[in-house]
């Protein structure tokens, strides 16, 4: 026997998911046949835009989810900040992720999240790293250890491919 479809469409003027807030969000939902789909037509984040598609539904014992999500013209700055509490990166963001996760408690499915991602980061600047700065320190051959510092470096354009597995995010395309 089918379920019905159940479908809702959601309005928000602000979202907050732990330490991320979202502004102006239009989404649906759907429910069918024991899954649940998010469909994140439009929200504003950080005055850049988010789109998202997130799926769950229960495969036997476990809780299995994907999602895919877009970013456009995101400041990395206030976004890293609220994510990871990274303040050293400024720019605008775009990015897209394509994910999936399986777990039969909370905790493993968030550890069990994958995926891959893609991430660009325009007219930006690394904070505490000056390259014109480390390549003199450099050329000294007795210089002290390297440290952070209160230059910056800018950049027109930092791009990578990310994988994202346990439990770990990594690159090899920076």
């Amino acid at each position: 026997v089918k379920q019905p479809l159940r479908q809702m469409g959601l309005t928000a003027a602000q979202v907050l998911l732990g330490g991320i807030r979202v502004g102006r969000t239009n989404a649906s939902m759907t429910v069918k046949n024991g899954s649940v789909a998010l469909e994140v037509n439009d929200a504003r984040l950080y005055g850049g835009s988010l789109e998202a598609k997130i799926g769950a539904r229960m495969d036997g014992d476990a809780l299995s989810g994907k999602a895919q999500v877009t970013l456009a013209g995101v400041p990395a700055e206030l976004a890293l900040s609220d994510l990871a509490n990274v303040s050293s990166l400024s720019g605008s963001t775009n990015a897209a992720f394509d994910l999936a996760a399986r777990g039969r408690i909370w905790g493993e499915f968030v550890h069990d999240i994958g995926g891959i991602g893609q991430i660009e980061i325009g007219a930006g600047s690394l904070h505490g790293f000056d390259a014109k700065a480390l390549a003199a320190h450099f050329a000294d051959p007795l210089a002290e250890p390297v440290a952070a510092g209160p230059g910056a470096t800018a950049f027109t354009s930092l791009t990578a491919g990310l994988v994202i597995g346990d439990g770990t995010l990594h690159t090899d395309n920076l």
